[in-house]
């Protein structure tokens, strides 16, 4: 049997102390991870500052949103004792208790009528204290001592010897300690301990699902344009980091974006319901191992070569306030009136067609550009989320500028509607024409719908919608359009 071997000071006195640990006897069959990405939104409150057309429920990143978290399934087989306990160990030490859930697969209908949670040991009293009832051997300075363990503190254990008559209570003093060779059940990892009412005990598989933090992943894009500039590699990968304190194995792995991994209550709300999460998943073809303190970077999306790039520039007329609006609805049409919210932007971009019909996720890309034999640093930008379309922002544009008019605003509390009509110009001071993507966000609520535009608009994430325009030099161009918002 291996040992481990701790060196720690206590009281002033240096001890070194061995345990032999084991596993708790259940093996993992299957491991299923749905991640969730460190691009959360939050409903505490809506940001002016935050970054344009990134991630959450409309694109917009705002600080103090739920931490990024997974949902862990595992398939594992165990020994259910006569008396039906079974016990997992090797859980995430982040693990929420509170969202655990077990299936016997094996007797579908078994009850769980107990459930049990000991959290992980991570010092050397820790390890002991868990074995408090346990048999054990202490190898001290005068000699091995099998027996129960009873009582540990930071000085000394008491280990209970001898049986009838002869029962008695042996203090040893840490610092006589040379090794102490625990249980093979022993662990230092979280355990779960249950009681299933199962009709055939012995080996039974079994289903642990539940939530833990540490586990984060984020989207990196690489972006190599070639010496003409008018055509573009693109890459896309996700870095999944797992910080929950346990190795995952051969997992078959979904990384989820937007919606949020634990949506925070809104004690504000005016009704107690919230907005619909608004997700977008990504299967990972192949199993993937992930040790913890490890990071590793699996394919988002298939690598693409040559694709044809273009220029265009992107009008941003207001900040992305749906963040702000995922629990509650904005019906009052104050907000906002004048319908400017915040300072437009122009960014030039180069876009590439790469066919995809899925949103890519809100992360960095870095472009490169190819000269001769070298490639050199263009810039590391945001990415623009939009659907099929790679976006990378390039330099402000200051010639393209624009305004927002609300032209109409109505409120019906009986229908739980809200009726807005907006009409956004954008002018091109430029001494050439320029092709300009219009981005305009439904911030209001989530659930709405386009009741006339003067453009035909694409729906590219669930609350954005583009329009494109071409303006020519010194000229201007206007997008009208009306939504209804619904709760």
């Amino acid at each position: 049997m291996g040992r481990w071997y701790a060196g720690f000071a206590l009281v002033g006195i240096a001890v070194a102390t061995g345990f032999a640990v084991a596993d708790g006897g259940s093996t993992v069959k299957k491991t299923q991870l749905t991640i969730w990405s460190n691009n959360q939104t939050s409903t505490a409150y809506y940001d002016p500052y935050a970054g344009y057309g990134r991630g959450g429920i409309g694109g917009a990143s705002y600080g103090g949103g739920a931490s990024a978290a997974a949902q862990i399934v595992e398939e594992r087989e165990a020994t259910v004792s006569a008396n039906g306990e079974v016990r997992f160990d090797n859980v995430a030490t982040t693990v929420d208790a509170s969202s655990v859930q077990l299936v016997d697969l094996t007797e579908p209908s078994a009850p769980i009528g107990e459930q049990r949670y000991q959290k992980g040991a991570k010092t050397p009293s820790e390890i002991l204290l868990r074995s408090v009832g346990d048999t054990v051997t202490v190898v001290a300075t005068k000699g091995e001592i099998t027996g129960i363990l009873r009582a540990v503190d930071e000085a000394m254990i008491a280990v209970e010897i001898g049986t009838g008559d002869q029962k008695r209570l042996t203090v040893i003093q840490r610092a006589q300690i040379q090794d102490v060779r625990l249980p093979s059940t022993a662990s230092t990892t979280p355990t779960f301990t249950w009681r299933v009412g199962v009709k055939t005990p012995g080996k039974h598989t079994l289903q642990m699902s539940y939530r833990a933090t540490g586990l984060v992943w984020s989207a990196d894009y690489l972006a190599v344009l070639d010496e003409s500039g008018t055509k573009m590699d693109f890459s896309a990968w996700a870095t999944v980091r797992n910080d929950s304190g346990v190795k995952f194995e051969n997992a078959q792995v979904t990384l989820v974006d937007g919606g949020g991994s634990a949506p925070a209550a809104n004690p504000y709300a005016p009704r107690a319901r919230s907005a619909p999460a608004v997700t977008t998943k990504f299967p990972i073809a192949r199993p993937v191992t992930v040790g913890d303190g490890e990071s590793v970077q699996v394919e988002l999306a298939p690598a693409q070569k040559g694709l044809k790039a273009k220029s265009v520039v992107v009008y941003e007329s207001m900040l992305d306030a749906s963040g702000s609006f995922t629990s509650y609805p904005s019906a009052d049409c104050s907000h906002y009136a004048s319908g400017q919210m915040g300072p437009g932007t122009a960014q030039l971009a180069l876009e590439a067609d790469f066919g995809g019909k899925t949103p890519l996720p809100a992360g960095r890309v870095r472009l490169r550009r190819r000269n001769g034999d070298q490639i050199e640093v263009v810039n590391d930008e945001d990415i623009g989320a939009t659907k099929g379309v790679a976006r990378v922002n390039i330099s402000p544009m200051p010639d393209i500028s624009g305004e927002r008019i609300t032209q109409g605003c109505n409120v019906d509390e009986n229908a739980r509607t809200i009726d807005e009509k907006l009409e956004i110009k954008v002018t091109n001071k430029s001494g050439k024409a320029v092709e300009v993507v219009l981005k305009e966000y439904a911030w209001r609520w989530a659930t709405f719908k386009v009741v006339s535009e003067s453009v035909k608009g694409e729906q590219v994430t669930p609350q954005t919608r583009e329009y494109r325009l071409s303006i020519p030099a010194k000229g201007s161009k206007s997008v009208t359009y009306a939504l209804r918002y619904s709760w």
